[in-house]
């Protein structure tokens, strides 16, 4: 297990949850915290239930949409970045935890019609990933990228970020 610089995104490690967890089982880190000794869990099954929660947010997306909402929801995989006055998903392709075709079933399901026909976006003269424009939404994928964007791709996810900012779309080529 080797420490990954601040400065060097490039050496990311995917399985940084485990070194996390370690770290905050360590008896020494824990009484440093002042935090009563216990076992520490990323997927705690001590919430068995969570009753307060809404189904699905496509309702309020619809709303955002119809009301011209500038805004960025951040949702690992269904992200809402906006274009202009449009909602923007940006999904890592090969993401596990949600993926594509759950953020694309969940577009489907507002029945915006299509502007701009699924293509690829390039960054540094290779594909990013693919996108698509519907009325008042962009659904963005990123090129090798897992659950945490950035943490896999940081320039394509920076590419992304400014893009928004910018209120353009990636470049087509």
């Amino acid at each position: 297990m080797g420490l990954v610089m601040a400065n060097d995104v490039n050496n990311f490690d995917p399985c940084w949850q485990y070194i996390l967890e370690f770290y905050f089982n360590d008896s020494m880190v824990q009484k440093a915290l002042h935090a009563k000794p216990t076992s520490w869990d990323l997927c705690s099954d001590v919430i068995t239930s969570w009753n307060d929660r809404a189904v699905t947010i496509l309702p309020i997306i619809k709303y955002l949409i119809a009301n011209g909402q500038r805004l960025w929801v951040f949702r690992q995989a269904l992200s809402t970045l906006e274009m202009i006055i449009a909602t923007s998903g940006f999904c890592g392709d090969v993401d596990a935890q949600v993926p594509i075709t759950s953020s694309r079933y969940a577009i489907t399901a507002l029945n915006l019609p299509i502007e701009t026909a699924w293509r690829p976006w390039y960054l540094n003269k290779e594909v990013g990933g693919y996108l698509e424009v519907y009325k008042g939404l962009l659904l963005i994928t990123v090129r090798g990228a897992g659950h945490t964007v950035p943490s896999y791709q940081p320039q394509r996810a920076l590419s992304l970020f400014s893009s928004f900012l910018g209120g353009i779309l990636p470049p087509s080529s």
